[in-house]
């Protein structure tokens, strides 16, 4: 606040200049009372006026340098009071607890952008985890497929092999029989010729020869009979290994089936989990938001307001600084010529 000062430093020679002209013209009058004789009806009239006129002025004056006093004592106190700033505190009361909301809720905002990443690089491992799962099982179908395709192979070489059997084995059993049968008609023969001709020697020869040849190839037939045995024993102990191998892929397949069905059966239920957090966390994202947008919001029109009082308080300590002064001079002339000139000045406040 800036207060102007008139120059008052002539005071008390202007009430002592005004006294003392009073006086002579006082005295003056007085002696022209005195000496009445001398003066006119006109002059007595011209000296009371003058008299009054006298009075008012020194009554004025008298007005004046009290209100003058008055004047002094308010610049006394104006200039020993203390300026006191504008109190933000209670803005601060009100802007601090929503800059902590803001603060924490950018903070939650952050955590939960983190807790997002996780949670989508959890989904991308438990998505890369089961497209693994998924090629396995692929691949162990696609072995079970060929390992069936060869299991049909097998049995319909079983098939063959078995009509195959089958037939040498009749024709074993066929064989035999004949072979009994020229036996016993050998026997027979052997046993009923007792009379013995000289003339009968080439046909026994025939009969011995025809013994050697059956037998032969009946020892043929039995080495024959006994490699296809060999042979059927060696498939069946390859069906059998075989049907063994079939059996543990079997399993193994069931193995593998059941696990995978338990895997994803796990990872759909984390999944609809991490599904169902992530829906959370976009609800509380979605508030978090709005919130934010609110308090926002708030925080700009708080700080508007704050503009608009300290654009109003800046104008009120301009207009407090420059205060108005109104100068008045006062001009009177006297008997002996003394001229007085007062200071006024007026002092305006402007209080919100």
């Amino acid at each position: 606040m800036g207060i102007g000062v008139g120059s008052g430093a002539g005071y008390s020679s202007t009430s002592l200049a005004l006294g003392r002209s009073a006086g002579g013209l006082a005295s003056s009058s007085s002696a022209m009372l005195l000496g009445g004789s001398a003066l006119t009806s006109n002059e007595k009239n011209t000296l009371q006026n003058l008299n009054e006129r006298l009075a008012a002025f020194l009554g004025r004056v008298k007005s004046l340098e009290e209100s003058n006093k008055e004047l002094e004592r308010q610049i006394r106190e104006c200039g020993t009071r203390s300026i006191v700033g504008f109190d933000w505190t209670i803005y601060d009361q009100t802007l601090k607890p929503i800059q902590k909301e803001i603060l924490d809720a950018v903070l939650q905002n952050s955590q939960i952008a983190l807790e997002i990443d996780n949670a989508k690089l959890a989904a991308e491992d438990f998505k890369n985890k089961y497209e693994s799962e998924l090629a396995l099982k692929q691949s162990v179908e696609n072995d079970i497929l060929g390992l069936r395709q060869l299991k049909d192979n097998y049995q319909s070489l079983q098939a063959c092999l078995v009509d195959e059997i089958a037939q040498l084995e009749d024709e074993i059993a066929f064989l035999k029989k004949d072979h009994e049968e020229q036996l016993r008609n050998l026997r027979q023969q052997k046993t009923s010729d007792i009379d013995v001709q000289v003339d009968t020697g080439p046909s026994v020869q025939i009969q011995v020869t025809q013994t050697t040849q059956a037998n032969l190839a009946s020892d043929g037939v039995k080495a024959e009979l006994t490699e296809l045995h060999n042979q059927l024993q060696v498939l069946e102990t390859d069906y059998s290994s075989l049907l063994g191998a079939l059996k543990g892929l079997e399993n193994n397949l069931m193995n593998v089936e059941s696990r995978y069905d338990m895997e994803l059966q796990k990872e759909q239920t984390i999944i609809a989990q991490l599904e169902g957090e992530l829906g959370r966390i976009r609800s509380n994202i979605l508030a978090q938001t709005e919130e934010y947008k609110n308090l926002l919001n708030i925080k700009m029109n708080l700080e508007k307001e704050i503009q608009q009082y300290r654009v109003l308080l800046s104008g009120g300590s301009e207009s407090l600084g420059n205060p108005g002064i109104s100068i008045s001079s006062l001009g009177g002339k006297g008997t002996e010529g003394t001229t007085t000139i007062i200071t006024t000045t007026k002092m305006e406040r402007e209080k919100r």
